[in-house]
């Protein structure tokens, strides 16, 4: 699958239509890496305008954050940082929506259902696979006695899928009623403060998608949501007929 000739400009991002220029112009290609044509390029676009960071350093960012997810991943004990995991969850709520047809169809007939077609994305492939936390005191867990200060890595990936809190929890299900009874973003005083920055990002690149008419689906490369450290899709390739 090829990608899009034309190179994004500086201009492009920076315009409020950002997302949907993006789409269309790998929509117009016929298709492509919706992760490197989309995802990526919005992420990176996305944080340097919340930060009020001049676009002209987004090149330089999304080579910092490429060197930086690649060692964390290698290592297997770091922490996501905000770009790599943006464009993570914007790729693998694309992946849940586009492999499945019946969905398309579903979500175009109903738009409201695109929200919930993140907070299920976000459930199954959290972008972070886990967070770091330290014990305040000392306490058991299931059976396990930790000191005050012990180090704990909570798989979110584990925790999402427990069957006591979702049935069939496996299943992508975008009709259950506790969607956000979910740890990806965290809970408490270090729940994330971009919850609603990703969601808005992820749900605009959704709705994008399905305003280019025609149908949407995987490529035949295309390599679904995994990883120890930050979990999306290794390659999100799509193509648009009609």
């Amino acid at each position: 699958m090829t990608s899009p000739a034309a190179a994004v400009t500086l201009e492009q991002l920076a315009d409020d239509q950002a997302t949907v220029w993006l789409v269309a112009r790998l929509a117009a290609a016929g298709g492509g890496d919706f992760g490197e044509n989309v995802a990526r390029p919005l992420a990176v676009s996305a944080m340097c305008r919340s930060l009020g960071l001049d676009l002209s350093l987004a090149p330089q960012l999304d080579g910092w954050y490429r060197v930086i997810a690649a060692s964390v991943e290698d290592g297997g004990d770091g922490r996501a940082v905000s770009g790599a995991a943006a464009e993570a969850m914007i790729g693998n709520a694309a992946w849940s929506l586009v492999r499945e047809p019946g969905l398309i169809r579903r979500v175009r007939a109903d738009p409201e259902l695109i929200s919930r077609v993140v907070d299920e994305s976000t459930r199954l492939f959290p972008a972070a696979a886990s967070v770091h936390r330290y014990t305040t005191r000392a306490v058991e867990l299931a059976g396990v006695r930790l000191p005050s200060g012990a180090f704990v890595d909570v798989s979110l990936l584990a925790a999402n899928r427990d069957p006591q809190v979702f049935d069939h929890s496996d299943r992508f299900d975008v009709t259950r009623t506790n969607l956000r009874d979910q740890l990806t973003f965290a809970r408490g005083p270090h729940m994330c403060i971009g919850i609603g920055l990703a969601r808005h990002e992820a749900q605009v690149a959704l709705q994008a998608m399905l305003d280019v008419g025609g149908q949407v689906r995987l490529g035949h490369d295309a390599v679904g949501p995994h990883g120890h450290t930050f979990v999306r899709p290794r390659r999100l390739s799509v193509v648009v007929d009609g």
